[in-house]
């Protein structure tokens, strides 16, 4: 019999919350704004975290982080607070002569990015509801 096998490695120090201005620092929140602003590249560290422990396959986690990887790449985004639809019509602008499909395909990983970071609460709506 064959059983799915969750990765364990999982860094702890990313859900550890000491002080304010220590997770602050850690998770990358803006303290000159009333707002936080988690910076995407800390926001997805979680995320990457949380598929781990959720069983998600290596594959899967390498396939969401490239797209994702190249949405912010392609846009310049540096905080969560700066996506926008916008910038999801600017990434998906830049691939010229692809079937829809493809596109439709890295639509659909951005919004399970975007879905995971709404489910941690850094959206305050659902992003494709809200915008």
């Amino acid at each position: 019999m064959s059983f799915n096998k969750v990765d364990s490695n999982v860094d702890l120090s990313l859900f550890d919350i000491n002080s304010r201005r220590k997770s602050a620092k850690k998770f990358g929140f803006n303290e000159e704004s009333n707002t936080r602003n988690i910076k995407v590249n800390h926001a997805m560290k979680i995320v990457n975290q949380q598929w781990k422990l959720l069983g998600l396959r290596p594959s899967t986690i390498d396939s969401y982080n490239y797209n994702f990887s190249k949405f912010v790449e392609v846009t310049n985004v540096v905080y969560l607070h700066e996506i926008n639809n916008d910038k999801i019509y600017e990434y998906l602008s830049s691939f010229k002569d692809v079937r829809d499909t493809t596109l439709k395909g890295r639509l659909k990983q951005i919004s399970a990015v975007l879905a995971r970071f709404y489910d941690n609460g850094w959206f305050s709506v659902g992003f494709l509801e809200k915008h």
